[in-house]
């Protein structure tokens, strides 16, 4: 088992106009745990659950249009906000045993987030456009 509370802010002159800002490795709160069991002579279990708090994620505040009419995102400070906290289980049986010709032999499989959860890798944004149902179709 074992469990870590940091804080990691990052600071330079050319970046969030020199303010602090959390920093893309900031993970408030890491913890994970570990155990495994022997269910038999042939068998054995294995299991770890991780936790990670959120990490840090850029996300724009606005959006206006360019000279050229393209719409732009506006951002006002770095890493202004958190993905949602990551958690896994990770499980894994091993049958041991020995062939004829007195050879040892072990197969594994496992699981890897056993219980399916979506844990964010990525953040895309995307701007949502709002549709007037009074306006006259574009065709």
């Amino acid at each position: 088992s074992s469990y870590t509370l940091s804080w990691n802010q990052r600071r330079f002159a050319e970046i969030n106009e020199g303010r602090w800002f959390w920093a893309n490795f900031d993970r408030r709160h890491n913890a994970a745990v570990t155990g495994a069991y022997r269910l038999s002579e042939r068998w054995r279990l294995a299991a770890t659950w991780a936790y990670s708090s959120g990490q840090p994620v850029t996300v724009p505040t606005g959006v206006y249009r360019d000279p050229d009419g393209l719409e732009r995102f506006i951002y006002r400070e770095r890493n202004n906000t958190r993905l949602v906290d990551y958690h896994r289980l990770d499980v894994g049986f091993t049958r041991s045993g020995t062939t004829r010709r007195g050879r040892s032999t072990e197969f594994g499989f496992g699981a890897y987030n056993a219980y399916n959860r979506a844990n964010p890798f990525y953040l895309e944004v995307r701007r949502r456009i709002r549709i007037d149902p009074t306006a006259p179709p574009l065709y």
